[in-house]
């Protein structure tokens, strides 16, 4: 979401949005990025189902997911695990549903901190490094191993275990 999804916060405090609403808008944001984004990376498809996803990546392409469409599917799953439609799911849960939805085994959340090594879920959800919904989402969604890259430094990855975080 970034400054996209923080003009809809600041939307949210000046108009009668109620929390479906603002989160709705706050998903197109996020569509707006990922528009900037493909047109930063030509080699990128814009992806708006699971089986564009698929062929996009047999044409060995980088798929750009657009959220809207992907979480009108992901609400209408058949497993009845929906997201709730409120400022506590930002782009961190969303990411980690839909990495559940594709059978995925690693979501990796690209941030602009740090990684303080031994916070749990909780703690990075209470300092607002995750959104407040992603460490019931992580314990829900048993198998899918949180990641994080801090994009400030170089990218490593360090794996985030739903019960405590650890650097790898």
């Amino acid at each position: 979401g970034g400054k996209t999804a923080d003009v809809v916060r600041g939307w949210d405090q000046i108009f009668p949005l109620n929390e479906q609403q603002a989160h709705r808008l706050a998903i197109h944001a996020m569509e707006l990025n990922s528009r900037l984004l493909g047109l930063l990376l030509p080699e990128a498809n814009l992806v708006f189902h699971r089986d564009q996803l698929y062929s996009t990546w047999i044409a060995n392409r980088v798929a750009l997911l657009m959220p809207q469409s992907w979480m009108l599917e992901v609400d209408f799953a058949a497993d009845g695990k929906t997201l709730p439609h409120t400022w506590a799911v930002t782009s961190d849960s969303i990411a980690l549903r839909l990495a559940y939805e594709i059978n995925a085994t690693h979501c990796v959340l690209l941030k602009s901190t740090r990684l303080k090594p031994g916070m749990t879920l909780s703690a990075l959800a209470a300092q607002g490094d995750v959104d407040c919904h992603f460490p019931e989402l992580a314990r829900e969604l048993k198998g899918l191993q949180p990641q994080w890259c801090n994009l400030r430094e170089d990218c490593i990855m360090h794996l985030i275990p739903a019960d405590s975080l650890a650097t790898n």
